[in-house]
């Protein structure tokens, strides 16, 4: 839970939850992360995790958080 809470603190970080039933059954970790100074772009758009639970899945719930994440991003 320590990275979570790390990731929630962020300014450029979000969490995207789903839920079925008031229950938590998927959620997303996603942030803005530097590139070294090296590259032409400054920074890029990180998903860390991704997780559906076992009985919700094939579903298209992480289909679901994805796109989430690429909207976030935009």
């Amino acid at each position: 839970m320590d990275h979570i809470s790390k990731q929630i603190e962020l300014e450029k970080a979000t969490i995207f939850l789903a839920k079925r039933a008031g229950s938590i059954i998927g959620y997303s970790i996603i942030s803005i992360a530097k590139f070294l100074p090296i590259y032409q772009k400054d920074s890029y758009g990180l998903i860390s995790d991704i997780l559906v639970s076992k009985k919700y899945r094939r579903l298209g719930i992480g289909l679901s958080l994805f796109k989430s994440a690429q909207s976030w991003f935009a």
